[in-house]
């Protein structure tokens, strides 16, 4: 029988990250993008979406139905708030006292099932959005300065710390709701979320009355009555809180039954207290309310890399030969592959698949024509890496070989 390829274009150095059924990784996951110092994620994205840890904490007080509903003001500006963690943008309490919380999948890590997430805009601390228009990223109390960052001139590091210290040396020391938001919606903004970085530090040695405060990021509102594709990786607590570690049970639980029980691990928490203090994540078997399913809802497995640069047509089965992920018969696999060329890329069938290992069920490529994927059916078990094979194509329309280009890959596994 003829052996059949599936063909790709690009790849190389993999730096690769598995959801696998129970995560009970998942404090090191955290920990390791919390010690993460990537400035600006492939394709000049902001670095909250390849590293760090998006976390929300949870009022108790606003009595919601669940820990992921919104609060009816959040439903009319159509965003609410979550803080960026990572070493080099610590904080060491949560607004209000929350003891426990959601954590988000970073969006370029986030599985195939879930949905990501649109970020509105960014602040290097609290930005008193509640009080803004637009969002809750625009105009605080008629003050035109406090408008988005680029509106007002504000676009480079030097000029935020001129505005800075321009605000903390005025009468009115707000820096809160005069300061202005770094507009995150346009495409290539990985260095404006790398100011906030600087900004955030800048605020740690200058600012005693803003020391130690989070910073803020305003997320597009998410569809709260459809739980399962939500882009939870973790519920937390603080470490020493019963009441937290309580209320992160609960959560657990009521996500197990909206979602036809998929878990979503619990992990404990301790802040850093100043910028050379360490964040502490902690995994218990015993914090877990629910067991026996999985992080991505027990029937599912997924492993990404992040590869490159390539040049020309390169074999997907080279690929797959650093895959860790097994499979059995009867697995339905899907993978999506998305490009930061500039030259569109699609995937082909250029001829019948000849494999006795599966069937190609479907395939798709993105209006822009960045990413595709392919949905297989597996007829045979073993290492992915051995069975893969077909006249599938990733091409290029430009048809350069001189382009670089990165590839985000994604494999699922659906049990």
């Amino acid at each position: 029988m003829k052996k059949s390829i599936i063909s790709v274009f690009i790849l190389v150095s993999f730096t690769a990250y598995i959801y696998a059924k129970e995560n009970t990784n998942i404090a090191n996951d955290l920990k390791a993008r919390y010690n993460d110092s990537t400035k600006i994620c492939m394709g000049d994205k902001p670095a909250y979406q390849c590293s760090g840890i998006m976390i929300r904490g949870i009022n108790q007080a606003n009595n919601l139905p669940h820990a992921w509903s919104l609060k009816p003001e959040n439903k009319q500006k159509e965003s609410f708030s979550f803080a960026f963690l990572r070493h080099d943008q610590p904080f060491s309490s949560f607004p209000r006292g929350y003891d426990s919380g959601i954590i988000m999948y970073p969006q370029l890590k986030t599985p195939t099932n879930k949905n990501t997430y649109k970020v509105y805009c960014a602040f290097p601390i609290d930005g008193g959005t509640d009080g803004r228009t637009g969002h809750g990223c625009g105009i605080y109390n008629n003050d035109p300065m406090s408008n988005h960052c680029d509106k007002v001139g504000i676009t480079t590091y030097n000029a935020w710390v001129n505005n800075f210290n321009r605000i903390m040396n005025s009468n009115d020391t707000n820096f809160v709701g005069r300061q202005c938001a770094f507009d995150m919606t346009i495409s290539s903004r990985g260095k404006d979320f790398d100011i906030i970085r600087q900004a955030n530090q800048y605020i740690q040695k200058n600012s005693t009355k803003y020391y130690m405060r989070n910073n803020e990021l305003l997320v597009h509102a998410w569809n709260e009555d459809n739980a399962a594709p939500l882009p939870l990786e973790a519920f937390f607590y603080l470490i020493g809180s019963t009441d937290g570690l309580k209320h992160a049970q609960e959560f657990q639980k009521d996500y197990y039954n909206q979602t036809n029980k998929e878990i979503v691990p619990i992990v404990g928490i301790k802040l850093p207290k100043t910028p050379n203090d360490t964040l502490t994540v902690t995994y218990s078997k015993s914090d877990q309310i629910v067991s026996g399913g999985g992080g991505g809802g027990g029937s599912q497995s997924t492993e990404s890399f992040k590869s490159g640069p390539f040049y020309k047509n390169t074999i997907l089965s080279s690929i797959l030969a650093n895959a860790k992920t097994t499979v059995k018969k009867g697995d339905k696999l899907h993978i999506k592959i998305s490009s930061n060329r500039n030259g569109k890329v699609w995937f082909y069938q250029s001829k019948p698949v000849d494999n006795p290992n599966y069937v190609v069920n479907s395939l798709s490529n993105s209006a822009d024509g960045v990413s595709g994927s392919i949905n297989i059916t597996l007829l045979n078990g073993g290492k992915l890496a051995d069975l893969i094979g077909g006249s599938l194509e990733y091409q290029f329309s430009d048809g350069s070989t001189t382009k670089a280009a990165y590839f985000n890959t994604e494999i699922t596994v659906l049990k």
